[in-house]
């Protein structure tokens, strides 16, 4: 046991006890005055030492190889309670934690290390291993008063750091997180009009799997507004008794009412995010039913629906309104009588685009109730000369028309859409709900990227990333030079020659002048871009702690062999993964001790994703994972958490590292 090592009961941080314990939520919290009681959180199987539920805790052998000391059992392989805490306590430890705290203890007179760190090499720590460079004397000794408070509540004031309390503060995710606090809350400026942020977006809100036969609930919409979604899409039919339906129409999907859905978008818009929702309607309904829907719209959503801005002289509204002047309003997006175009349903079916997709009501057929609620109408998308640009119309491609104009049109498409949104769907074909890679649409500018929510995968994790910042608005300002309008931008191309960005950028802020190399964007062949600051992101992957079982291990071993997966999504050549060896029969404390090395080109666009996963005879199963936009990291050791299904947080499990950073010159 460690010899500092005061207040066993009081040390689980955070706490720490495993994943798979059968822990009851209706049980008291089991830290009372900062020490843990025995019986207030321990079910009858576990407050006696059953180990039999530890993932990788498995027969007596492991457990002595692990605690490195006899145990004795007092019967059927039982621990008492203090014995678990002590047996519990040298499993979570952290032994890089320990080769840290020994490189800052304190020194004393005869040159001895002492068995504390003070303020001052705390510090140190803080300035040269995680450059936090604002924190000052007294800020670290705060921290450490309340580090050691809360391991021992009537310990005298000291501002001597414990190691065990340098062990709570490095797995503690509020106090130690990998995001930067700055970008944790709504930092960006809110006040650019609507179409300069991506939006995160969800593509038939209403489905729970197939688009063929699966269910549909109103709960998946308040599912995706509360992970965070600012577009929802409400596929609208004739319902039998004269009220409006949503459901994926001429299929076996189930049914809900257009009414139900309305109900909880009112109760749920707003609770995540004040900025504005989008309802991205796919009209089918008749005349009658259309008159309904207007009707539910004003009675139930009435004032939080905005106002449209068609009719207005498009001389004079050059551009939308902000997020911030939009605040609790919810924008209808659908068809107008008085806009030449056509919904997502008729866009590219040379390319299979519309596999089991219906025809929606034509344009000219949109009852004078409904269309005067819509803020944005959809039109047509032909091609770049021909489309008019007027601030409140939208349009709506599918992911292979998007992934084209990403091949030859990336410049016209990011100027594009710096005045006007850009709606990207799946495609038709993809009958299962998967999902495509949005960042090849976010690339060039789309800000509406719309996914399958209820598809667990990489697509979503990356939406998981490219949101997990700016207080989870579910809004993202896009760089200032995807926010240029083509006169803005000076004549010359971003692969000529020119000063180092580091050496322009004072220049171009003072000046407010447009950095030369964003004349014309091509995320296939980009330069290096001067707000880009991430040269190389160097990620040592260390430990684990409490990884769940999965399901589908194998049957003859049912402890996990975890491995960790990191991926770098942005611009093709920036695009690229890394994996680290697996750790064979441990799911409880694996230890990696990885150092993986990325090289980035333009990181303003980089998504990191970590996935730690199971490496099994039946392939590869995911246990949890985490992202977060590359400009966002700490460096220094930072603990990641585990999000399982809906970016929740899987309890207890995480996942230490040390990033670096290396920024261009």
């Amino acid at each position: 046991m460690d010899p500092n090592w005061n207040n066993p009961h009081a040390f689980i941080p955070n706490p720490i006890l495993p994943s798979n314990f059968e822990t009851n939520q209706n049980f008291p919290n089991p830290i009372q005055d900062g020490v843990y009681h025995q019986n207030s959180y321990f079910p009858p199987s576990i407050q006696d030492g059953n180990l039999n539920q530890m993932n990788g805790i498995h027969s007596n052998q492991n457990i002595n190889s692990y605690h490195q000391m006899p145990l004795n059992y007092p019967q059927n392989n039982r621990l008492s309670y203090d014995e678990f805490i002590d047996l519990f306590y040298s499993l979570a430890s952290r032994s890089e934690i320990q080769d840290i705290f020994d490189r800052y203890r304190a020194i004393s007179a005869t040159g001895e290390r002492e068995k504390y760190m003070t303020v001052q090499t705390f510090l140190q720590f803080l300035r040269e291993e995680q450059q936090e460079f604002d924190m000052t004397e007294e800020s670290a000794f705060l921290l450490i008063e309340n580090i050691e408070k809360q391991l021992n509540p009537t310990s005298a004031s000291s501002g001597l750091l414990s190691r065990n309390g340098l062990e709570r503060f490095l797995t503690n995710p509020h106090l130690n997180s990998v995001m930067n606090p700055d970008k944790q809350a709504v930092y960006m400026d809110m006040n650019f009009p609507l179409t300069h942020y991506w939006v995160e977006s969800s593509h038939n809100t209403y489905l729970k799997g197939d688009q063929l036969k699966s269910k549909s609930s109103v709960n998946m919409y308040k599912r995706a507004l509360l992970m965070g979604c600012r577009c929802i899409e409400l596929d609208c039919w004739d319902g039998a008794d004269g009220e409006p339906i949503i459901y994926h129409g001429h299929t076996l999907t189930s049914r809900i009412k257009f009414e139900e859905v309305l109900q909880v978008i009112k109760d749920y818009a707003f609770v995540t995010s004040p900025y504005p929702i989008i309802l991205s309607i796919e009209l089918h309904c008749t005349p009658s039913q259309q008159v309904r829907m207007a009707q539910l719209f004003v009675s139930i959503l009435g004032g939080l629906i905005a106002t449209p801005l068609v009719g207005d002289d498009p001389e004079k509204v050059t551009e939308l309104p902000s997020p911030e002047q939009l605040k609790y309003k919810i924008l209808i997006k659908g068809k107008r009588s008085d806009t030449k175009g056509f919904d997502d349903v008729l866009e590219e079916d040379e390319e299979g685009e519309n596999v089991g997709k219906a025809k929606p009501i034509p344009s000219g057929h949109v009852s004078k109730e409904l269309e005067t609620l819509v803020y944005l109408p959809t039109v047509g998308f032909k091609d770049f000369k021909t489309v008019r640009k007027v601030p409140w119309e939208m349009i709506s491609i599918g992911e292979v028309k998007a992934s084209k104009i990403s091949d030859k049109y990336a410049d016209e498409m990011t100027k594009f859409t710096t005045v006007q949104f850009t709606r990207v769907y799946p495609k038709g074909s993809r009958v299962d709900s998967s999902n495509y890679n949005p960042m090849t649409a976010w690339n060039i500018g789309c800000q509406l990227v719309a996914l399958n929510y209820q598809t667990e995968g990489d697509p979503m994790y990356l939406q998981h990333g490219k949101f997990n910042e700016n207080g989870r608005s579910g809004y993202v300002l896009k760089p200032q030079w995807m926010r240029l309008k083509q006169n803005d931008v000076p004549e010359k191309s971003p692969n000529s020659p020119a000063t180092p960005p580091s050496e322009r950028k004072s220049e171009m802020e003072s000046s407010n002048q447009i950095d030369p190399y964003f004349a014309h964007w091509n995320p296939k062949y980009p330069a290096r871009v001067g707000t880009s600051y991430v040269e190389t992101l160097t990620i040592h992957i260390l430990s684990a702690r409490q990884l769940p079982k999965v399901a589908y291990v194998g049957v003859l071993n049912p402890i996990i062999d975890p491995y960790v997966r990191v991926s770098i999504h942005g611009i093709s050549m920036d695009t690229q993964e890394k994996v680290t060896n697996s750790f064979h029969d441990n799911g409880f404390n694996p230890n990696w001790n990885e150092e993986l090395v990325f090289q980035l080109t333009v990181s303003e666009l980089a998504v990191l994703v970590i996935k730690v996963e199971n490496k099994d005879k039946l392939g590869a199963t995911k246990i949890g994972h985490f992202s977060i936009p590359v400009h966002c990291i700490r460096t220094g050791y930072r603990i990641l958490p585990l999000w399982g299904k809906d970016r929740k947080v899987i309890p207890l499990a995480n996942l230490f590292c040390k990033f670096s950073i290396k920024y261009k010159t």
